[in-house]
């Protein structure tokens, strides 16, 4: 959210969306749009997919999800 208070950050909260069709694809458009990657593809444990962090373009740390 803009607004007086808000600063974009890496640090607290990250929100996770959806990274279809899989980490990967994501990972690329992100990085195509100028994103920086924080954290690579990381297998989660017990298969419960994977996930990755980029920093979109004002530096908020974004997390990503996929099964793939």
């Amino acid at each position: 959210m803009k607004g007086e208070g808000y600063e974009p950050s890496t640090k607290g909260t990250v929100t996770y969306f959806p990274a279809l069709p899989g980490i990967d694809a994501a990972l690329e458009r992100a990085w195509s749009a100028g994103a920086k990657v924080l954290m690579p593809k990381t297998a989660l444990p017990d298969n419960q997919g994977f996930i990755a962090h980029v920093a979109d373009s004002e530096g908020n740390r974004i997390g990503l999800h996929a099964m793939i």
